[in-house]
């Protein structure tokens, strides 16, 4: 193994373990006010690739992973931001009344 291929395997890994839990990636997600399709934008991948991070259907492929988890470090760091509200992201679903998907 190569030092670069090191150094990316050590990335992902590090990604992996900062991502927050399914709920609160969604949290995260909604109190900053982003849609699934902005999100998604970012990231590079479809909308419906998101809604799977976010119930935890799915995890991100190793190539969108890093940017994921940049976007939610992000949205963390918003200073609107003290706490998620995780009881909005239990009850909501695919196909809110915004037209997220």
């Amino acid at each position: 193994m190569t030092v670069q291929a090191l150094d990316q395997l050590t990335a992902r890994l590090q990604a992996k373990l900062m991502l927050p839990p399914p709920l609160e990636r969604r949290a995260l997600r909604t109190a900053a006010g982003a849609s699934l399709r902005d999100v998604a934008s970012v990231v590079g991948v479809s909308a419906q690739a998101v809604y799977l991070w976010e119930t935890g259907a799915r995890m991100p492929s190793a190539a969108h992973l890093e940017r994921y988890a940049e976007v939610l470090r992000a949205f963390a760091e918003l200073p609107s931001m003290c706490e998620p509200d995780l009881s909005r992201a239990q009850d909501s679903h695919i196909g809110s009344s915004d037209g997220e998907r």
